[in-house]
């Protein structure tokens, strides 16, 4: 299974190893990348959220290969143009943040700032903020990151903007901020850096609920999944439904608790403190009442079958946030997947 190194600097409870790698595979990149921050289903009309899973889960898949044990730019990455990379780089680098934050257990949930917005106020806010949003498992302690890539190696001065960045916003009302300045860039093979930054955080208010940022993680999974044939997971895990979206041989899953959530909510524009109130309470319960069963799963998942009847191997990726991605045999080489993976 192909590693991330990752670097963490200052993260002092609990103490984090200054590097690590961690394992992270291909059907671990797709389920940050669809997750990491889908918006226009929060401003669009009509919503495209199937197609927008779509395109971001095909960038991941494009522009890395494995080699060594690495995840390294592939050819068609190496071809793209200055502003091509730029803007690929920018992605890839909230993709690893999120990926990598999920990893080591510092946020089940992350999400772009623009997105909670967009559900909150119907706009983008101001130019200069934090890229992600989120929470821990627990929904104990709210996790603000600024992410930044680099097609090429270390870039100090990248680092320190993320550090400044960071720092200028307390991300969700009422909820002590952890805060994360994150670097993706190209050493031997893919590298994540970490970074807890030093200061105190600005109290100003960010106008941005826990129920706000649920809403703006899952409504636009649940759209997409509406695109494909909506089917109860034959598998132990017994409350997830699984959608086969349609020409791009994938899964996606979540919990039918909390599809059903979003029956009345509607799938596009702003929506109000009622409803916001309503669908995020909702939505806080489910995910407190599946953490633990989650965990269960993910202990014991890899001696039960996939949802399309093979091993639990490296095409299956889920964690606590409930969203599971099983990637299909044409995501894969002549060669194919392992079979042995640890979930995520």
């Amino acid at each position: 299974m192909p590693n991330i190194g990752c670097y963490m600097e200052n993260f002092a409870a609990p103490p984090r190893p200054y590097y690590q790698e961690v394992p992270t595979t291909l059907a671990d990149l797709v389920r940050g990348a669809v997750t990491v921050g889908a918006r226009p289903v929060g401003l669009g009309t009509p919503p495209r959220p199937f197609l927008e899973v779509c395109w971001r889960a095909s960038i991941v898949a494009a522009n890395l290969t494995e080699e060594g044990g690495r995840w390294i730019r592939s050819a068609a990455y190496e071809r793209l143009d200055a502003s091509e990379k730029s803007a690929v780089s920018y992605f890839m680098g909230m993709t690893q943040a999120e990926v990598m934050c999920g990893k080591l257990g510092l946020a089940s949930h992350l999400i772009h700032v623009d997105a909670v917005r967009s559900v909150v106020f119907g706009d983008a806010g101001g130019r200069s903020r934090p890229d992600l949003v989120g929470v821990d498992a627990s929904m104990t302690y709210s996790m603000l990151v600024e992410a930044k890539g680099r097609s090429g190696g270390w870039d100090q001065e990248a680092i320190d903007k993320a550090k400044d960045q960071v720092t200028a916003l307390t991300p969700i009302i009422n909820m002590t901020p952890t805060r994360i300045a994150s670097l993706a860039y190209f050493d031997d093979g893919w590298v994540a850096w970490l970074i807890d930054p030093e200061g105190d955080v600005d109290d100003a208010r960010s106008g941005l609920s826990l129920e706000a940022v649920l809403i703006a993680y899952y409504r636009p999974l649940v759209s997409a999944m509406r695109a494909g044939d909506v089917t109860r997971d034959a598998s132990a895990r017994a409350n997830l439904r699984i959608s086969r979206l349609p020409g791009i041989d994938m899964n996606l899953g979540l919990p039918e608790s909390i599809i059903e959530i979003f029956a009345r909510v509607p799938e596009t524009g702003v929506l109000g403190e009622d409803l916001i109130a309503r669908t995020g309470g909702a939505l806080q319960d489910a995910v407190r009442n599946l953490s633990e069963e989650w965990q269960n799963d993910r202990a014991a998942g890899l001696q039960k079958p996939s949802p399309t009847g093979g091993r639990l191997g490296e095409t299956v990726s889920f964690g606590s946030d409930g969203v599971l991605i099983e990637l299909g045999p044409s995501w894969y080489g002549a060669q194919g997947p392992n079979t042995q993976s640890v979930p995520t």
